[in-house]
């Protein structure tokens, strides 16, 4: 290849799971003897949007108004939940979760089916 300009894709590649910013890409190009000829590195690249739900519902068991009832909520995650990861549901100031507390906060443990 003559020296100038390169494009190199590949597909299939999963972007990390956070929007926190990566490690360092290096990036090498060496000789059939393994010498360097050329390298260099990327800090780091960031992503700027978090994951998406495929499904996200909210279910309420009774649909009286002022009654006590639970509330079922589905997700189906497009990303990992890893141990530790924390699961936020901040409430419409209409409904009032038990504590006058708007916020639901829960830490995910591994093999977790939370019951609220």
């Amino acid at each position: 290849m003559p020296a100038g300009d390169h494009v190199l894709k590949w597909g299939g590649v999963r972007n990390p799971r956070s929007t926190a910013p990566t490690g360092i890409f290096n990036i090498t190009i060496a000789d059939a003897a393994g010498n360097a000829v050329a390298a260099g590195s990327i800090d780091t690249i960031q992503m700027t949007t978090p994951g998406s739900f495929k499904v996200l519902t909210i279910k309420q068991a009774s649909t009286t108004v002022g009654a006590n009832t639970d509330y079922l909520v589905t997700f189906t995650a497009e990303v990992p939940l890893n141990n530790n990861d924390q699961l936020v549901i901040d409430f419409p100031p209409e409904i009032g979760l038990p504590a006058g507390e708007g916020k639901f906060c829960e830490t995910i443990a591994k093999n977790c089916a939370s019951t609220v």
